[in-house]
């Protein structure tokens, strides 16, 4: 008798945990992003907007324990070079980005994402301590949604990478060439060394 009670009070938490975590459950993409502008702390740099939650400040992430980011980058923006203690997973919500990592034979793999055109690959995923560079190389906005495995989303800069990365990174960051002096001076954003624009579409580039 007790073994029949204790297992259906045992029953009855599991369905209750279950409902309640069931209530949790967002129905669509835009109504967890809209969470951002209440519970996001923005960070503004020149060329991106940047709004970071916690778990626990958007309804439903304290259950998961994870953390996220939205990133809102203008054309021919450059999010600095950088690590994360976590992996992360990167999805392009509108506009094109590219991603730049240096795999483990130190060769430079560059993914663009789009999710607006039949063959893209809409998402990236960096593995923790992964070094990545994300830019914005077109003349139209773009927005990344990054999610972390983690209650708080952290960075760090390591502008001293320059032979992993691209010609027109360094350039745009560094001038060409990586000091000491960067170390200190963490930059966040930069403008894509010579892109330019003209109704929409790059005037830099040659055509095919």
């Amino acid at each position: 008798m007790a073994r029949s009670t204790f297992a259906a009070v045992a029953l009855a938490l599991v369905c209750c945990i279950v409902t309640a975590q069931a209530q949790l459950v967002y129905t669509g993409p835009e109504s967890f992003i809209n969470s951002f502008d209440t519970a996001g702390n923005q960070l503004t740099a020149e060329g991106a907007m940047i709004s970071i939650i916690s778990a626990g400040q958007v309804y439903g992430s304290n259950v998961a324990g994870m953390s996220a980011s939205l990133i809102n980058l203008d054309p021919c923006t450059i999010i600095e070079p950088h690590t994360h203690p976590h992996s992360e997973f990167a999805f392009t919500v509108y506009g094109s980005v590219t991603h730049s990592t240096p795999y483990n034979n130190l060769t430079l793999f560059n993914l663009t994402a789009n999710e607006g055109t039949a063959e893209a690959r809409g998402f990236a995923i960096f593995p923790s301590n992964q070094l990545h560079v994300t830019y914005n190389p077109t003349c139209e906005p773009a927005q990344i949604l990054s999610v972390f495995c983690s209650p708080y989303p952290s960075l760090n800069f390591f502008p001293y990478a320059q032979s992993f990365l691209p010609k027109e990174v360094t350039k745009s960051y560094f001038d060409g060439c990586v000091s000491n002096k960067h170390l200190a001076k963490p930059i966040i954003t930069a403008k894509l060394e010579g892109c330019k624009c003209k109704d929409g579409k790059r005037t830099d580039r040659k055509r095919r």
